[in-house]
């Protein structure tokens, strides 16, 4: 199994995170809301950043954790179907 796509995730994982953090901070800072539409896409994109016990930089490691962990979910399950349909 190749490791590029899981390494690739999980580096795609903390990018967004550390983007989504600076978005969500940025807000704070200049005491405004987000949209909806924001909200929602970041909810989606980095689900660790709504922890209450987070601070700047889990949300980008477990962001990371996640994609990969997602990633190397479905690479192995790509493996077991080209198996299954090569029998």
């Amino acid at each position: 199994m190749k490791r590029w796509p899981t390494v690739t995730a999980a580096i795609a994982g903390a990018v967004v995170a550390f983007l989504c953090e600076i978005t969500v901070g940025t807000a704070l800072s200049f005491r405004t809301s987000l949209p909806t539409a924001a909200k929602i896409s970041i909810v989606i994109l980095c689900p660790a950043i709504y922890l209450g016990w987070r601070s700047a930089w889990l949300p980008p490691i477990l962001n990371a954790m996640l994609y990969a962990a997602i990633a190397f979910g479905i690479a192995k399950w790509r493996i077991a179907n080209k198996r299954a349909n090569s029998r």
